[in-house]
């Protein structure tokens, strides 16, 4: 009898180490409030002195000019993103055909043919020369 005592014992515990049963957990409800520190900013102005203070003298307000002539500003031109792919020639005719890619599109070209609003001016198999709003850009292949 104590020997089946013991080894029930045994038993027991091999099999409660190997099987345990999970605790049982209380759900907490938490609640996050988020309070950003907000820091006010202490706001100076800087003023020009009128005066010098160890002379005694009052200094002249500057006398502003007006300048009849207003630069306006240069529009800047978006140039559309080109590559040039190369060159395809067919073999029984001198026609050549040029690959050019505009903003990811790619087109099949020849030279003096107009693309959206870009003229092929010269190509040949090392670079090709293009004009976009009176702006002349060289493409090298890619």
């Amino acid at each position: 009898m104590a020997v089946l005592s013991i080894w029930g014992t045994i038993a027991y515990k091999f099999f409660s180490t190997y099987n345990p049963v999970a605790p049982a957990l209380d759900k907490q409800t938490t609640v996050m409030a988020f309070k950003p520190l907000t820091k006010k900013t202490d706001t100076f102005t800087i003023q020009q002195l009128q005066r010098d203070p160890f002379l005694g003298t009052i200094k002249r307000k500057p006398s502003t000019t007006n300048k009849g002539v207003s630069k306006k500003p240069k529009d800047t031109i978006q140039i559309p993103q080109m590559t040039y792919l190369g060159l395809l020639k067919i073999q029984k005719s001198n026609d050549q055909i040029f690959a050019l890619n505009i903003n990811g599109e790619q087109f099949l070209v020849k030279k003096g043919q107009t693309v959206e609003k870009i003229k092929i001016i010269q190509a040949d198999s090392r670079k090709m020369v293009v004009r976009f709003q009176n702006k002349t850009i060289t493409l090298p292949i890619q």
